[in-house]
């Protein structure tokens, strides 16, 4: 809730989640100082958060020092079997026409996709 551009690329990733309805599951991990931030700021989408979206609170950092967290936001896109597909660190346009074609590929992979 407190980094711009992790605010900032989040209504995307939500649009991504809703275009592919049920295939793809977003996992947000957040580093807010509280839980009040992170209900406070999901708020804003009550009505839009797809079912697919889940929220883990890394309140002591762990899992940012297990993945090697550097900058926020920091994003891994995982494919079949969690093998690690892209990494992206800073904020992204998940709603632009090269990350819808990136999860149809992964889904087709898959046999799930279009």
């Amino acid at each position: 809730s407190w980094c711009e551009p992790c605010v900032e690329e989040f209504p995307s990733m939500v649009k991504l989640i809703n275009f592919f309805s049920g295939q793809v599951v977003m996992l947000a991990i957040s580093a807010d100082r509280n839980r009040e931030d992170i209900d406070n700021f999901l708020k804003t989408y009550a009505t839009d958060l797809p079912k697919d979206v889940r929220i883990i609170w890394d309140q002591d950092m762990s899992l940012a020092r297990l993945f090697g967290t550097q900058v926020l936001p920091e994003s891994f896109v995982l494919g079949k079997g969690l093998k690690l597909v892209r990494k992206v660190a800073g904020a992204e346009d998940w709603f632009a026409p090269g990350a819808i074609q990136l999860f149809q590929e992964i889904l087709k992979e898959e046999g799930g996709g279009n």
